[in-house]
């Protein structure tokens, strides 16, 4: 949440009385985690839940196993384009900052509930998976899902795959279910 712009929408949507949902896909996923750090920081409201899909949440994505270092759509090594992309250049330095890496947070307690969806075929799977059970232990209510056989970024080929289709669905049923059945798909 190093956008000002992030921070001041969230501030602005809870003044109006709105119990917040982040989410994101991706790095999507990472800043949603990290808004949630960030507003406990600052002792903010916290929101309301947190949907990452398939997130990026700063571990090493050469752990993730030999058949996901070249996954389609999205290659371990180019994990680290994006990130220094995103850190202006400062990766290296921001790696034990828990705004920009997550998974280095040192205290999750009292984060919102998490669904965390992960693709099986993914550089980053071990990210969502390390995480949902870094928040299960911090007693954070966290569901996590793997979609074996699908890629990063499955999203996109949702009318178009069967199993993409599937994961979709269950998105908008985690989804609901962090909004406690108010959220509808029209």
């Amino acid at each position: 949440m190093r956008n000002p712009c992030t921070e001041a929408t969230y501030r602005s949507l809870v003044a109006l009385g709105y119990r917040v949902v982040v989410g994101g896909d991706s790095a999507g996923g990472g800043l949603a985690a990290a808004v949630c750090l960030r507003l406990k920081r600052l002792g903010e409201p916290p929101a309301r839940g947190q949907l990452l899909i398939y997130p990026g949440l700063g571990g090493d994505p050469f752990r993730c196993g030999r058949g996901n270092l070249d996954a389609p759509l999205l290659r371990a090594r180019d994990t680290f384009t994006y990130r220094d992309a995103y850190a202006g250049g400062k990766a290296e330095l921001l790696q034990d900052d828990p705004e920009f890496a997550p998974l280095c947070a040192p205290d999750l307690r009292g984060l919102p509930p998490a669904a965390i969806i992960a693709a099986g075929i993914d550089p980053l799977r071990q990210d969502a998976e390390d995480y949902a059970a870094l928040l299960s232990a911090a007693d954070v209510p966290t569901t996590y899902r793997v979609d074996p056989g699908l890629v990063h970024g499955h999203l996109r080929a949702r009318h178009a795959s069967p199993a993409a289709e599937q994961s979709f669905a269950a998105i908008i049923r985690a989804l609901r279910k962090l909004t406690g059945g108010s959220f509808s798909e029209k």
